[in-house]
């Protein structure tokens, strides 16, 4: 399964995404922004729900992104490089199969 926040984190391109869901665990505010949203039911899913984005967060942080390009992609850079060494296939196999020995399965 493909994430498009991770993906673009990873290439260090600077990520504006809802701070909802899976994000919080590799995303960090200097290089991207989480923005702001509400938990709203989804009325062709019953029990389903996504966030809806407050739209002028978004928008200052496109505004912000498109103002300074340069430093954001330096400091999207730098946090991609740390992603891309704490979540490289090697090290994340590693830490899975010292899970499973941890709890007795080996």
């Amino acid at each position: 399964m493909e994430s498009g926040a991770f993906d673009a984190a990873t290439a260090g391109t600077p990520v504006i995404t809802t701070a909802h869901g899976g994000a919080f665990d590799f995303l960090q505010s200097d290089a991207h922004f989480l923005i702001p949203g509400r938990v709203v039911p989804l009325d062709w899913l019953p029990a389903a729900t996504w966030v809806e984005p407050d739209l002028d967060a978004a928008v200052e942080a496109l505004r912000s992104v498109h103002a300074d390009p340069v430093g954001y992609a330096e400091s999207a850079e730098l946090h991609a490089t740390r992603m891309r060494e704490t979540y490289a296939p090697e090290v994340v196999a590693h830490q899975f199969l010292e899970a499973l020995a941890g709890v007795g399965i080996s």
